[in-house]
């Protein structure tokens, strides 16, 4: 499996995934989460790609996608009491239904938190629906 930046060229791989991981919380929690076919128009992904405080990462074996993540990289407010730290979040994870227990999302995990190292992130954070 390899872990590479996605690019504008993989928004079908990334609207695919994105569809699933929807889906999932759409159902759990409709009352958070409205019905849609992915979370991310065509636009809104050629946001998240150029916009330098976030990557997506695509994770593939051979051509195939397999998995990906959305990580925003931004500091904490300036405040008198706290040191400025540099925090990672997850925005969205995923490995595609057909992938899964094979050792991908690990694979995956382990690339966005080198990512986070080599931005000189303090900390990385999930946010969970529950």
């Amino acid at each position: 499996m390899t872990v590479r930046k996605a690019t504008l060229e993989d928004f079908s791989a990334i609207a695919l995934l994105s569809g699933q991981v929807h889906q999932l919380h759409q159902k759990a929690r409709g009352d958070i989460f409205v019905s849609a076919d992915s979370p991310y128009t065509q636009k809104e992904y050629q946001e998240l790609l150029s916009s330098p405080s976030t990557a997506v990462l695509l994770a593939q074996e051979g051509e195939e996608p397999v998995g990906y993540a959305v990580l925003e990289l931004y500091s904490t407010h300036n405040r008198r009491i706290l040191r400025q730290r540099m925090i990672c979040s997850i925005e969205d994870f995923c490995i595609h239904r057909d992938w899964k227990r094979r050792g991908y999302g690990r694979l995956l995990f382990e690339a966005v938190l080198a990512l986070a190292r080599r931005s000189n992130a303090n900390s990385l954070e999930l946010t969970v629906w529950e």
